[in-house]
């Protein structure tokens, strides 16, 4: 009788992915987003509030375009590489 060799948790076994999980990410990063904007929007007596992005421009964009009446004079910046720009 042949007994397979035990394996290592690491070694041959893949977790499946659920089908929309980039989609799940997505919405979490949003969350994140949101959570960070409310807590700007109760800082008191400071001269800017503002986010500054980097590597994924959708991600801001996508917020912006659903959540923009939310911002009460928050900046939304993006940065790459040594530019930065206004996105709100």
């Amino acid at each position: 009788m042949k007994i397979a060799p035990s394996l290592a948790p690491h070694e041959n076994v893949s977790s499946p992915s659920p089908p929309n999980a980039d989609l799940l990410f997505k919405e979490a990063k949003l969350s994140v987003i949101a959570e960070y904007v409310w807590l700007l929007g109760h800082v008191q007596n400071a001269s800017r509030r503002f986010l500054v992005f980097g590597q994924d421009r959708a991600v801001p964009l996508r917020w912006l375009k659903r959540f923009a009446p939310l911002l009460y004079g928050i900046e939304f910046w993006f940065l790459e590489g040594s530019e930065l720009e206004r996105l709100a």
